[in-house]
């Protein structure tokens, strides 16, 4: 007898999620295709050196002298910068600058915008005579070459990376910029304030999650490998959609998120979407966060575009707040 696809896709969802483990337990698993040979260590005896070479996901680069003219092509690496007080000259901020997350936004003003994440402006970033340029691995690795010509340019993961490999990103950022002391003091701060949201979740709850990205024809949901769910599970919750295969962001449909029944769903922009309609349906009212309602609508820009160390602590208050009321 021939299995109907969605009941054959249900079916491979449900051994997924009984058989594999939620935790990334720290590592990159399913990181977007990049290698790992990036962690917190990769360069620690390179600051204080005229010249370092600046171990990156798509090889080495040497970086010399203290760069001040910086151009960041991701967010998370916005924040990685804003984080340690460098302003970058520019920023591919998609063409608008209410992208950057507001409590950033008055610390970075006067940057140039440099284009679309996705394709940024190779003349604009030119023309601010950079002395570092910061890419990521997947969106930017068919230019980096040409990056290459204009400044020295280190790659790193940050479209599909987990929250551990941000903070090691983070980390070697803070050393391409010869500024190691000021980035390891804000990642120690950063643990402690994770530590103290955490302390505010009950011991040894369990918690159940999933995370989504609603749009108009789509629900994207994000697997425990990638940035929002492990900052989750850094918390001591779970999520429910495992690591799995090249990506960290695949579509659902209605049946295999009904089959996934979460029993907490943080979503973003719910409303006029097709969350919305299926929320609609009486097949998606049997899926314990609609029918126990915690559903929590989310900031798209805090919990899935930024990335970083500022957006990991807004997200885990936002957590705190909406299911622990701390």
């Amino acid at each position: 007898m021939r299995i109907p696809g969605w009941r054959l896709a249900i079916a491979t969802l449900l051994v997924a999620v009984a058989g594999a483990g939620c935790s990334t337990g720290g590592s990159d698993a399913a990181g977007g295709g990049s290698n790992t040979k990036v962690n917190a260590t990769s360069n620690a005896g390179e600051c204080g050196k005229d010249t370092r070479t600046v171990t990156h996901e798509l090889g080495s680069t040497d970086v010399k002298g203290t760069p001040e003219r910086v151009v960041a092509l991701e967010f998370s690496f916005v924040d990685a910068l804003a984080s340690i007080n460098v302003k970058p000259v520019g920023i591919a901020d998609e063409n608008d600058v209410k992208r950057i997350l507001p409590q950033l936004r008055d610390q970075l003003a006067g940057y140039t915008s440099v284009g679309l994440r996705q394709s940024p402006n190779l003349q604009q970033i030119s023309a601010l005579k950079p002395d570092l340029i910061i890419a990521d691995v997947r969106r930017h690795k068919n230019i980096y070459d040409q990056l290459t010509q204009i400044a020295p340019t280190i790659a790193f993961n940050s479209n599909q990376a987990s929250y551990q490999k941000n903070l090691d990103s983070a980390a070697a950022i803070g050393q391409a910029l010869n500024r190691c002391k000021a980035m390891d003091d804000r990642l120690a701060q950063h643990r402690k304030v994770m530590e103290e949201l955490k302390a505010k979740i009950p011991a040894g709850t369990k918690d159940k999650f999933m995370f989504a990205v609603a749009a108009e024809k789509t629900f994207t949901v994000h697997t425990a490998a990638g940035y929002t769910p492990s900052v989750l599970e850094a918390l001591g919750l779970t999520c429910v959609v495992p690591a799995s295969g090249d990506t960290t962001q695949p579509e659902m449909n209605l049946e295999s998120f009904v089959a996934a029944n979460p029993p907490i769903l943080f979503v973003t922009k719910p409303e006029g979407t097709l969350f919305e309609q299926w929320e609609k349906s009486p097949l998606a009212q049997q899926v314990g966060a609609i029918k126990d309602k915690k559903v929590f609508p989310v900031d798209v820009a805090v919990w899935s575009r930024w990335r970083g160390v500022t957006a990991a602590e807004l997200i885990a208050q936002d957590v705190v707040t909406k299911l622990y009321g701390g």
